[in-house]
């Protein structure tokens, strides 16, 4: 197993496909089912505070840093339990709450209201946001908090994203446009001179979907891929669907 910002994807799209392709190719499904038991039982922390940390592991080495590009496991979990994508509904939901809490927290934490680009632990099991103090407008804890919303329709989120938006309001918009900022632990900010494309297509996305009635691009009808671009679920049966999808697909 590795959760990073180079095998990210694999795991979601184990999910995905299997939702995009209306539940009918199972194979998907078990090997979702057996990527998250792993992710629970090797890649998961729980500190002395109660936070769940993802870190990764490559061989038998473990680093227990956290990404904010990992924080999209939240969501991921949380959707995969809705779906009951695997035996272990109840520890997928947990796993999808505690992961968006802790990405949630670390923004709560920083002086801008911003969450890093990484966090890690401290001795006494509180985040500790001094490892890349970056933020690059980066989508994936709103992610999260949008899926875990839908999920459960808890207040919360609402207004975890709400805090989180006007944070990023206020010190990452600049005369044309928005700007990562270089410390999120520091004011007055300094800013990044770029403005990724996927602050629009993602991160401001998201964070629409969030306030917006769930009849919007509602997840029973509709998977999101990685860069949030929203995917019809194809209404089809094994029967009917296109021959030429059945050479390329997992079956069992």
């Amino acid at each position: 197993l590795i959760q990073r910002t180079d095998g990210d994807s694999f795991y979601e799209y184990e999910l995905k496909i299997w939702l995009l392709l209306n539940k009918e190719y199972d194979g998907y499904r078990k090997m979702f089912e057996e990527s998250a038991k792993g992710i629970s039982e090797k890649l998961i922390q729980v500190t002395e505070a109660g936070y769940y940390m993802i870190g990764s592991l490559n061989h038998d080495e473990f680093n227990a840093r956290m990404e904010h590009l990992t924080c999209f496991v939240g969501g991921l979990f949380g959707l995969g339990s809705a779906e009951k994508a695997t035996s272990e509904v109840d520890r997928d939901l947990k796993i999808g709450e505690e992961i968006t809490r802790t990405c949630r927290d670390s923004y709560d934490i920083t002086a801008t209201g911003i969450g890093p680009e990484s966090f890690a632990a401290n001795e006494d099991g509180s985040l500790a946001t001094n490892r890349d103090t970056r933020y690059l407008l980066r989508p994936e804890t709103v992610e999260s908090i949008f899926v875990m919303w839908r999920v459960k329709r808890d207040q919360k989120y609402r207004d975890w994203g709400w805090k989180i938006f006007q944070a990023i309001n206020k010190h990452c918009r600049v005369e044309k446009g928005f700007c990562g900022i270089t410390n999120v632990n520091e004011l007055p900010v300094t800013h990044e001179d770029s403005m990724p494309s996927f602050f629009l297509a993602e991160t401001l996305k998201y964070l629409f979907l969030l306030f917006s009635p769930p009849s919007v691009l509602p997840l029973s009808e509709f998977v999101f891929n990685t860069e949030a671009h929203p995917l019809r679920i194809i209404k089809e049966t094994r029967a009917t669907m296109p021959s030429n999808l059945h050479v390329h697909l997992i079956v069992d």
